[in-house]
């Protein structure tokens, strides 16, 4: 059983499997947003460290350290990696030390590109002085902790990544007990923005200002000059769906200035009326999904709402009707159906109805009717179209009736107790994709993996149907996994909390600052653990102070 292990510093982080020679598309080293490393691997003097040597069971994971065994042609080898801080020149430094027992003669070998961890291509590449010289770093190897740095280079080899093959530079360095990494940084490509005013949270609960803290850190890591990373280190774009559904925290964030470019980003590279599902950063466009321009348009009114940007609306009157019709176009009436990977969910076939888009829709309908855009009138109409289909919509047994009533769809009782038949509630979070489905698989990314999206988005709806009980198991779920990752991440295994995605993630951080701001403050929908609370918040264009108790 593999399983994925993040070993992450302020900026470094490498994701491995319970091997030591990992050469997936998923593994490597990453320094923010940059893929520095492809691959790592040991050979030992008995034979390489390698999936069909190592003991799973003998795998133990600390802070910032993980240890394998491996049975190696008769022979036990321990290999162990750990991160830690030391100073060059003044500053501080990353390293990565690889220490071995059982073998007295072993190499290391880097595969190093240097590329985006999306990009087709490699960015610079050179060995120069005994250093490597990958994109914006410099990675240099020492044995033994010798002051010479080593590094053969062996050129280059084709490596495969699914179904791509890159050009990978090929480096091996000879130690015996150990050798240490050194990944010394440049200054990154993008300047951050910084948000416009200093929101805080701040309660006489731990717990809740602790996911605070780690949900606003998480936002601030994936901030850049031309918005929000989806996560890092996968998903070094600029998503549309991941951006629309934080727009409200990251406006009362005091992010509204960098939100206001982001959504006209969006607006202006629209085809035909489809808004893009993801922009890349040479701000390249892609296409091909159902609930982006619902949205859209729900962030739309987000922000005009909370920034009390009124001017948005009106000067882009006519773009928000295309997006719109491109809706009506690709539905039928208004609710949506799906043709398969076109929602969140885009690794499966067989959604026909998705709830949570028919809900993103209806929402956008009535948020966009109150801002005078649409006429009055239409959502009168859609309601009427989804009592009547409705059933249909609730056949697929997914965490999606929890989007659903976070957008005014269904109500939060409803919805909950529905999710508790599903047996979607576990003491990991909110899985995706119910076990009585015939697909659940428990660490199905999409059929059965416990989601920090669905988790946050089920904290909401516990909360707002004052079940207190269920919401703290899911804050001690989030909590747990802010501690394994130091951020809120993406995805873990619904059984055993195994990291199988990002270990920094917006949408999971936006909607936890979502929950506190629209349920505990707006709808005074408080936990029981918490009796005072601070809040300081953008809202309609200056700071809005709130005190509760």
């Amino acid at each position: 059983m593999m399983q994925r292990i993040f070993l992450g510093g302020r900026g470094l982080t490498l994701s491995v499997f319970p091997d030591f020679s990992f050469r997936d598309e998923w593994s490597g080293l990453f320094n923010t947003d940059e893929k520095v490393l492809d691959y790592i691997a040991v050979r030992t003097e008995w034979g390489w460290a390698a999936p069909e040597n190592a003991i799973v069971e003998k795998t133990t994971v600390e802070k910032d350290a993980i240890a394998f065994t491996h049975e190696i042609n008769g022979h036990a080898v321990w290999i162990k990696i750990a991160r830690r801080s030391a100073d060059y020149r003044g500053s501080e430094l990353e390293q990565l030390v690889l220490f071995v027992e059982g073998s007295k003669e072993n190499e290391i070998e880097v595969g190093v590109c240097g590329r985006h961890a999306y990009d087709q291509n490699c960015g610079r590449v050179e060995v120069r002085n005994e250093g490597i010289r990958a994109g914006k770093n410099w990675i240099l190897l020492f044995p033994e902790s010798a002051d010479k740095a080593v590094a053969m280079d062996l050129g280059q080899r084709i490596h495969r990544q699914g179904e791509k093959e890159y050009l990978i530079r090929v480096i091996r360095a000879p130690f015996r007990d150990q050798i240490v990494m050194d990944v010394r940084h440049t200054p990154p490509r993008f300047t951050k923005a910084v948000p416009t005013a200093k929101a805080s949270f701040h309660s006489d609960s731990d717990d809740w200002n602790e996911l605070y803290r780690r949900a606003r850190e998480t936002i601030r890591i994936l901030t850049k000059r031309r918005g929000w990373y989806a996560g890092l280190p996968w998903f070094v774009q600029y998503w549309g769906r991941d951006t629309f559904l934080s727009i409200a925290t990251l406006v009362r964030e005091g992010y509204a200035p960098l939100v206001k470019r982001t959504l006209l980003d969006f607006l202006y590279s629209k085809v035909d009326g489809e808004i893009p599902k993801l922009i890349r950063e040479n701000g390249v466009p892609e296409f091909g999904s159902i609930d982006t321009n619902p949205l859209f348009l729900n962030a739309v009114a987000d922000y005009v709402t909370l920034s009390g940007d009124y001017r948005f609306a009106t000067e882009n009157a006519t773009d928000i009707h295309e997006a719109f019709a491109w809706i009506l176009e690709n539905a039928q009436g208004y609710l949506p159906r799906s043709k398969g990977k076109d929602t969140w969910m885009d690794t499966l076939e067989i959604r026909k109805h998705p709830v949570e888009v028919a809900a993103y829709v209806l929402s956008a309908i009535r948020k966009l009717a109150g801002l005078g855009i649409l006429a009055g009138g239409i959502y009168g109409d859609a309601k009427r179209q989804w009592e009547e289909e409705k059933k249909k919509f609730l056949l697929e047994r997914s965490a999606n009736i929890l989007f659903a009533s976070m957008y005014g769809l269904i109500p939060p009782e409803e919805a909950l107790a529905l999710a508790k038949e599903w047996r979607l509630i576990s003491e990991w979070g909110i899985r995706s994709w119910s076990p009585l489905e015939a697909e659940y698989d428990p660490k199905g990314y999409h059929t059965g993996a416990v989601w920090g999206l669905t988790t946050a988005a089920g904290l909401y709806v516990a909360l707002s149907a004052g079940d207190w009980e269920t919401a703290i198991v899911l804050r001690e779920a989030l909590l747990k996994r802010a501690k394994w990752t130091r951020y809120l991440d993406e995805v873990w295994s619904a059984k055993t909390g195994e990291p199988i995605g990002a270990d920094a993630q917006l949408w999971t951080a936006a909607l936890v600052i979502r929950t506190i701001d629209e349920v505990i403050i707006n709808r005074r929908r408080i936990p029981p653990d918490i009796t005072k609370i601070r809040r300081v918040r953008w809202e309609r264009g200056r700071m809005k102070h709130i005190s509760i108790g």
